[in-house]
């Protein structure tokens, strides 16, 4: 996996930073997904993370969410 830096950090991008970084996209790849579902409101880029699932989603990973065994709290998980 190679690290994809944030170029917008002061608009949150953080989330395509991480596509990026997990699906092996380019910054610009993930950003063009980002805007293409409307995820980028006036050029703000803060998501959530079932945003970002839904964003894996649509470039054909899978992304899931599951409770912690030792504490119960909700965790995503990815498969590649």
């Amino acid at each position: 996996m190679q690290r994809v830096e944030q170029r917008q950090y002061e608009k949150g991008d953080c989330g395509v930073a991480c596509i990026a970084m997990v699906t092996g996209k380019t910054y610009e790849e993930a950003e063009l997904t980002f805007h293409k579902y409307g995820l980028v409101l006036d050029g703000e880029y803060y998501t959530t993370h079932k945003e970002l699932i839904v964003v894996l989603e649509m470039l054909g990973r899978q992304a899931v969410r599951k409770k912690n065994s030792s504490n119960g709290t909700l965790l995503s998980t990815l498969r590649l």
